[in-house]
C-alpha cells in the first residue's frame, strides 16, 4: 500500500490481521498516531514501514511486543518524545530507522542490547547527551547515522571495535575531544564528522587541530594577546593593505564562472546554463519578485557528479539584484543558512551560482526545486493562480500548511546548531508543492545564534536595523531589541491569524490602535464566526459532506478554530516573554490537527 496517496488515520482494525508479517505504508499522507493495535501483531516479522507520512505522537510502550520484527522504519514523520525503553525488547531488529522526526531525550543505552542490529539511523532529531558506550556492543552494526542532533561529549572509543561498521555519520552535533583512528575511523570515506567544532586529532585528512593544541589553549591565547598588543599598529596597517589588495584582485580577476554548491552531488551550473533555462530571463518565466531580486521558472539538465546520468528538472531560479544595497550580503546569508539545513518543510536547494553575466557584471543566483502551487500569499489574497481562478483553501488544508511551517521553524530554532532565526516569516515565503505540502523559503535575512540552546533566545545578538516585513515584524524590533527566536514566533502568529481570517496585517482596516491581533482578540471567542474567512468554512463544508451548518461537525470545527486562534494570539503577544516557544507551538498545533481529524472521522 505504499506510494498510493493514502490519507487519514491508520485504522485500528489493522490489529485484526493476525497473519500479517509485512506492513508497508511509506510515502502516503497518513496522519494521526500509530494505532496501538498494530503492536499486537505477533506475526509481524519482516517490516513495519510507515516512513514519509504525516504521522505524529509518541511511540507507545507496546512497541516492545514486536519481538520478531526485523525492520522498523518510521522516518520522515513528526513523531516526538523519548524513545520507549521497551524498544530493546524488539530483539530481532536488524534495521531501526527513525530519522527526520522530532524525537528528543537521550539515546537509550539499552539499544546496545539489540545485538543483531545492522542499520541504526537516528539522524535529524533532537537527541542530546552523550553517545552511549553501549552502542559498541552492537557487533553486527554496519551503518549508523546520528547526524543533525544535539549530541555532546566524546566519541566512544569502543566504536573502533565494530569491525562490520562501514558507514558512520556523526556530523552536525556538539561532539568534542579526540577522534579515534582505528576501525571505521581509519576510513575517511566511511566517516562523516563535520560541524563538530570541539573535535581534535583523528586522521590528518579531516584537518582537525591536534589535541595538544587544545590542551594548551589558554597559554596560546595569552601569548597571542601579548603579540597583538605589541604589533597592533602593524596588524592594522597590514589588514588595510590586504583589504585593498583583495578588492583590487576581485575587480581585475578573470570573470570566470564559479558555483558555491550546497550539495556535491550536482555539477557546477554556469551563467549560460541559467540563461538558456529561463529563455534569457524572459518575463514569461518570471514567477515572483522581492526586495533583493526576482525568481524565474526554468528547466535545467543537471549532471550528477557521482553518476554518469543526468536529470532534467523544473527549477526556480532566484536571481539577486546586486544594485540594491545589502543584496550580496543577503545572498551569502541565504547560502550560509541553506548549507546547514535539510528538512522536508524547508525549500530544497539545488545549488548556488556566483558568476558574471554576459557584460562582465557580478551575477548571483540560487537554484531551488520548483513548487507548482506558488505561495500561501497567492492562495489567500489573489483571485487567480496562474491563468486559473483560485479555489478556496479549506480549514484542513490551512491547518496542514501551518503545522508544516511550525515544524520547519521549530527545526530551525531547536534542531540546528547553531540555531537559525529566519527573520522574515510571511505568507509569500511559504511555498506549496504539488501536494500542498508547505515549504519555508527565503533565508536572506536569516541570523545564526552561536552557543544556542533549546531555550527561547531573548538576548542573543544586537539587531542591525529592522529585520523583516512590515506587518510581520515583532514589535520589539522597532525599538532596537535584539534579534530572537521569539521574534519568529510573533511573525508566525500573525501568519496563523491571517491564514484563518483571510485578512493581511497590512489591510486598510488596520489603523490607529487596531491591529490584526487586536481584531481577533476583540471577537474571541464569542464572535469568532464573524471574523474568520467565510469561504474557508464553506469550502470545508463542501469537502466533508457530513458537516451540517448547525450540527455537531460545525460545533466541532468551531471548537478547533478557537483552539487554533488561541495559539495565534499567544504567539503574537506584544511582550516576547508572553509568547510560546516554537517547539510548544508546533506540538500544540499538531495536537489540535490530530484531534480535529479524529472528530471528523467520527
Amino acid at each position: 500500500m505504499y506510494n498510493n496517496n493514502l490519507d487519514g488515520q491508520m485504522p485500528e482494525s489493522l490489529g485484526n490481521l493476525q497473519q500479517l508479517n509485512w506492513l508497508n505504508l511509506f510515502n502516503n499522507s497518513l496522519n494521526g498516531t500509530l494505532p496501538e493495535t498494530i503492536f499486537n501483531l505477533s506475526s509481524l516479522s519482516v517490516t513495519l514501514d510507515v516512513s514519509d507520512n504525516l504521522l505524529s505522537g509518541k511511540i507507545p510502550m507496546e512497541v516492545g511486543r514486536l519481538t520478531k520484527l526485523a525492520n522498523l522504519i518510521l522516518d520522515q514523520n513528526y513523531f516526538f518524545g523519548d524513545l520507549p525503553k521497551t524498544l530493546v525488547e524488539c530483539e530481532s531488529l536488524e534495521r531501526l530507522t527513525l530519522s527526520n522526526n522530532l524525537f528528543s531525550g537521550i539515546i537509550p543505552p539499552l539499544l546496545g542490547n539489540i545485538k543483531g542490529l545492522r542499520t541504526l539511523d537516528l539522524s535529524t532529531n533532537r537527541f542530546y547527551g552523550i553517545i552511549p558506550n553501549e552502542l559498541g556492543n552492537i557487533y553486527a552494526l554496519e551503518e549508523m547515522n546520528l547526524s543533525h542532533n544535539n549530541l555532546s561529549g566524546n566519541i566512544p572509543l569502543v566504536l573502533e571495535n565494530l569491525r562490520f561498521l562501514h558507514r558512520l555519520d556523526l556530523s552536525f552535533n556538539n561532539l568534542k575531544g579526540q577522534v579515534p583512528t582505528k576501525g571505521v575511523f581509519s576510513n575517511i570515506t566511511a566517516l562523516t564528522i563535520r560541524e563538530n567544532e570541539g573535535l581534535c586529532g583523528g586522521l590528518w585528512q579531516f584537518h582537525l587541530p591536534p589535541c595538544s593544541n587544545l590542551d594548551n589553549k589558554m597559554s596560546y591565547q595569552m601569548r597571542l594577546k601579548i603579540g597583538l598588543v605589541i604589533g597592533c599598529a602593524f596588524c592594522l596597517i597590514l589588514s588595510l593593505i590586504i583589504c585593498i589588495f583583495l578588492r583590487r584582485k576581485t575587480v581585475l580577476r578573470n570573470k570566470k564562472s564559479e558555483t558555491l554548491e550546497l550539495d556535491d552531488l550536482y555539477a557546477k551550473i554556469s551563467y549560460a546554463e541559467l540563461v538558456r533555462a529561463t529563455d534569457l530571463f524572459s518575463t514569461t518565466n518570471l514567477i515572483g519578485a522581492g526586495r533583493y531580486g526576482s525568481v524565474y521558472k526554468g528547466t535545467l539538465t543537471i549532471k550528477k557528479r557521482r553518476a554518469s546520468s543526468s536529470e532534467s528538472a523544473i527549477v526556480a531560479i532566484k536571481v539577486f539584484n546586486l544594485e540594491i544595497p545589502g543584496t550580496s550580503k543577503s545572498f551569502f546569508a541565504e547560502c550560509d543558512a541553506l548549507r546547514r539545513i535539510r528538512h522536508r518543510n524547508l525549500i530544497s536547494v539545488r545549488t548556488c551560482c556566483s558568476s558574471c553575466d554576459s557584460e562582465g557584471n557580478d551575477f548571483k543566483a540560487i537554484v531551488f526545486d520548483f513548487m507548482p502551487n506558488g505561495s500561501l500569499e497567492t492562495w489567500l489574497h489573489s483571485k487567480f493562480i496562474g491563468n486559473h481562478q483560485r479555489r478556496t483553501l479549506n480549514f484542513t488544508e490551512r491547518m496542514n500548511i501551518m503545522v508544516d511551517i511550525a515544524i520547519a521553524v521549530d527545526y530551525l530554532h531547536n534542531c540546528c546548531e547553531p540555531s537559525i532565526i529566519h527573520c522574515d516569516l510571511k505568507p509569500s515565503n511559504i511555498i506549496l508543492d504539488e501536494d500542498f505540502t508547505s515549504h519555508l523559503g527565503d533565508f536572506g535575512l536569516a541570523r545564526l545564534l552561536p552557543n544556542s540552546t533549546n531555550k527561547p533566545q531573548l538576548n542573543s545578538q544586537s539587531s542591525i536595523g529592522i529585520r523583516g516585513t512590515i506587518g510581520y515584524i515583532a514589535p520589539e524590533y522597532g525599538s532596537g531589541a535584539p534579534v530572537s527566536t521569539l521574534g519568529d514566533v510573533y511573525s508566525f502568529g500573525i501568519i496563523l491569524l491571517e491564514t484563518l481570517t483571510g485578512r493581511a496585517p497590512t489591510d486598510d482596516m488596520f489603523k490607529d490602535s487596531l491591529t490584526l491581533p487586536t481584531f481577533v482578540e476583540e471577537a474571541f471567542p464569542e464572535r469568532l464566526l464573524d471574523i474568520i474567512d467565510p469561504n474557508m468554512i464553506s469550502s470545508e463544508r463542501d469537502t466533508h459532506s457530513n458537516i451540517q451548518l448547525k450540527g455537531y461537525s460545525n460545533k466541532n470545527m468551531y471548537k478547533h478554530l478557537v483552539s487554533t486562534l488561541a495559539v495565534g494570539l499567544m504567539c503574537s503577544q506584544q511582550s516576547p516573554s508572553d509568547r510560546k516557544s516554537m517547539d510548544a507551538v508546533a506540538m500544540e498545533l499538531q495536537s489540535i490537527r490530530t484531534s480535529y481529524n479524529q472528530a471528523m472521522q467520527g
